[in-house]
């Protein structure tokens, strides 16, 4: 039953990406096996990330992601890390994508992570020397890319075209645009137009304090004048 739970669970890791697909093939229906007793657990593996084109105005590289791992594989059932039972979360209780999404971002509100790793100029990027387990994947710095949903990834996953375990991960992670103006592009050529701006804005506040200045200055003369020119005419 235990393992029969695992296999229920482990295909909605990857429905809540674009694409998901080992290295070696692409398999869009991956799931782990009943017989899990079967993972070896010394074995290690690694999640490769590759990221599509995003909106207008942004780019895949320097793309910073964290991932921790959340939970381990024990009897035939997925235990969260002592650090995340506060949660609450039951991943071996969820039956649908939007339920699993919701883990993602509950869990990645922890701000925990266990390293990082930046995507290159072709938006990919690999965490390697990874134990069996489920780990937790969130951008932490994506100032010049879409907004990118949070997932779960299972180390080993089943592929079905190579009827065996996979310890070698790669996923496409799901990314929305941003509203306009929420990209920064950090250019030269902005920084420079930045300065202007801000030389035309001191320069208008300077011209404006020499025309108050000066308005004050002529009234207090004129004042001064009439009273003058009123005592020199009473004597």
């Amino acid at each position: 039953m235990k393992h029969k739970k695992i296999k229920k669970l482990l295909p909605l890791f990857f429905s809540v990406m674009i694409c998901t697909f080992p290295v070696s093939a692409a398999n869009e229906n991956i799931a782990l096996l009943d017989e899990l007793q079967t993972v070896q657990t010394e074995e290690e593996g690694s999640i490769e990330i590759e990221l599509t084109d995003g909106g207008v105005g942004t780019t895949k590289e320097d793309v910073v992601f964290e991932y921790a791992k959340v939970a381990d594989v024990v009897d035939g059932e997925y235990e969260l890390l002592e650090a995340y039972q506060g949660s609450g979360i039951d991943l071996n209780a969820i039956e649908t994508a939007e339920q699993l999404e919701e883990a993602a971002l509950e869990l990645s509100a922890y701000k925990t992570s266990d390293g990082s790793c930046t995507t290159d100029a072709d938006g990919k990027a690999i965490i390697k020397d990874l134990d069996v387990g489920v780990y937790l994947l969130y951008a932490s710095e994506h100032k010049r890319y879409d907004d990118i949903t949070p997932l779960l990834i299972a180390i080993p996953t089943w592929g079905e075209q190579e009827g065996d375990m996979l310890y070698d991960v790669k996923v496409i992670p799901k990314h929305t645009p941003v509203p306009p103006g929420k990209i920064i592009t950090d250019t030269p050529d902005s920084e420079r137009d930045h300065v202007k701006t801000g030389d035309n804005v001191n320069i208008a506040l300077c011209m404006a304090g020499v025309i108050v200045g000066a308005t004050l200055i002529g009234t207090m003369l004129a004042f001064f004048y009439q009273k003058r020119k009123k005592n020199y005419e009473e004597k």
